[in-house]
């Protein structure tokens, strides 16, 4: 009978050893914050002062609305407020009495956000601009009809404000399965659309993405942006599906880098790579004011262009008189 003892004296360590790791809460609540590529434990008040990167240059979730305090906004930015319209959970989404409205609902509490994303108007430099950012503590920031609603919401904010630049921040896990065709139409094909208006409006789109930006939002949306860039270096797991999904789904062997951001720029998947996400506000603000100014001027030359094809109405007359005399 010793075997048994002996299985069950491992049994309890293993427990004892799982109720001592740190829950979900410890964590929050904790004064210090483990970085995940080198080990190094620093205080959270250390780390926001580097903008939510380490040492290293592990580049942390940053949440949004500390994001946007650091693009230099002249007079404060102005939060676009989500529609209140949009079912979240249209098939009321159950897995083991877990309900998702109840997850829903935990993830507006701890974020003090209404969706995944948030949005905001305002003016970097001279610049006027609405940005849109994720929030990946907010269920992975996976999109429902929601997002994809609020993402609508910020594209019309943006056409109506006659803005000069409209750009989105990705981190997100996906189109939200228990959303189900829902979740994929309106977070895929609307985006597209509305993205297109934007263009149609002389609107400059800028997409960058964080670290874990996949699924159908980077599929479709991101790529629908005039320009896509990744946030820094540094960044990981930019692709559509994980390595492990996408090794199972294909004979040739996955690449070491695969998802990287150099991978990715490689690839000829992105424009450009940022240094790191602190250089992100001078650089849009720089590119806005180019393209800006071609779009201006390439407006100026089609005009003159069709006005120097279109002949007056008054010689096609005079045209006209003469052949008939």
């Amino acid at each position: 009978m010793n075997w048994i003892k002996k299985i069950i004296s491992v049994t309890d360590k293993i427990k004892k050893i799982v109720k001592n790791r740190p829950t979900a809460a410890d964590i929050a609540s904790s004064l210090w914050r483990s970085c995940p590529s080198c080990s190094k434990i620093t205080l959270k008040e250390t780390i926001i002062k580097q903008f939510f990167v380490c040492e290293c240059g592990f580049h942390f979730d940053y949440p949004p609305r500390e994001r946007f305090k650091t693009f230099g906004f002249k007079e404060g930015f102005q939060e676009i407020k989500a529609p209140t319209y949009m079912n979240s959970d249209p098939l009321k989404f159950q897995f083991s009495d877990s309900k998702y409205i109840d997850k829903r609902k935990k993830y507006q509490k701890n974020t003090k956000q209404e969706t995944a994303l948030l949005a905001v108007y305002g003016e970097i430099e001279d610049i006027s601009c609405v940005i849109v950012c994720s929030n990946f503590e907010f269920g992975g920031s996976a999109w429902s009809p929601s997002e994809s609603e609020y993402f609508l919401r910020a594209i019309d904010t943006a056409i109506e404000k006659k803005v000069d630049l409209f750009c989105t921040i990705y981190t997100t896990g996906g189109i939200a399965v228990t959303t189900g065709v829902n979740g994929l139409t309106s977070g895929m094909i609307k985006g597209v659309i509305g993205l297109k208006s934007l263009e149609e409006n002389n609107i400059v789109t800028c997409a960058i993405a964080s670290s874990k930006t996949t699924g159908g939002p980077f599929a479709s949306t991101f790529y629908s942006h005039q320009i896509c860039a990744i946030e820094s270096k540094n960044s990981t797991d930019t692709l559509f599906s994980g390595k492990r999904v996408s090794a199972s789904s294909q004979t040739a062997e996955v690449p070491e880098n695969f998802g990287d951001s150099a991978w990715v720029k490689n690839s000829g998947l992105c424009d450009f790579v940022f240094n790191d996400r602190t250089e992100i506000s001078k650089k849009l603000v720089l590119i806005t004011k180019i393209l800006k100014h071609k779009f201006n001027h390439q407006n100026k030359q089609n005009n003159l262009e069709k006005l120097s094809s279109e002949e007056p109405r008054s010689q096609q007359i005079l045209s006209n008189t003469s052949k008939a005399v």
